[in-house]
């Protein structure tokens, strides 16, 4: 049955419903239909600080990546490399289809915007996912906020970047 039609019967049929009803999408959407297949870094954001539209989140993510790259003594510096940019403002389901990408690590900013895509896990701790280099920090705006959060976010990039 087309989806069209699915959304006007189940409309039809809550028209006898005392209660209201709700209806959930549970579709999967490709991580490759959000990311340029060459890139191999990808940074999530969430909307609600809206810190990856706004001139001060560019100035806090551009100065990150260019002290990574001072940083680094092996070719390619993350500077030489594809970057995607993400902003998840609700829960999707991603299919992690790293067999259709480049992506080589992960960065989630903000452990609301890891968890609207389904990953939980210990903020600065790095892990993977498929082999995918993974970590999970506070948002750029709290970052931004506390040298403590700071120096935490460097040294695990450090660890994550830096050989």
């Amino acid at each position: 049955m087309p989806k069209n039609k699915k959304l006007e019967t189940l409309q039809e049929i809550a028209l006898f419903l005392d209660a209201p009803l709700y209806i959930i999408q549970e579709a999967k959407q490709n991580l490759s239909e959000l990311v340029d297949s060459q890139a191999t870094l990808v940074f999530f954001f969430g909307k609600s600080g809206q810190h990856t539209l706004n001139k001060q989140g560019e100035k806090v993510l551009n100065k990150m990546v260019a002290a990574l790259a001072a940083k680094q003594t092996q070719s390619p510096k993350i500077t030489d490399t594809p970057i995607t940019l993400i902003e998840i403002s609700e829960a999707i389901k991603l299919e992690w289809d790293f067999e259709k990408l480049s992506v080589e690590k992960i960065v989630f900013f903000g452990e609301d915007t890891a968890s609207k895509v389904g990953i939980k896990h210990t903020l600065y701790e790095i892990f993977t996912i498929q082999n995918v280099v993974c970590l999970i920090s506070e948002t750029l705006e709290e970052i931004e906020a506390d040298q403590n959060r700071k120096m935490r976010l460097w040294n695990s990039l450090l660890k994550m970047f830096v050989k």
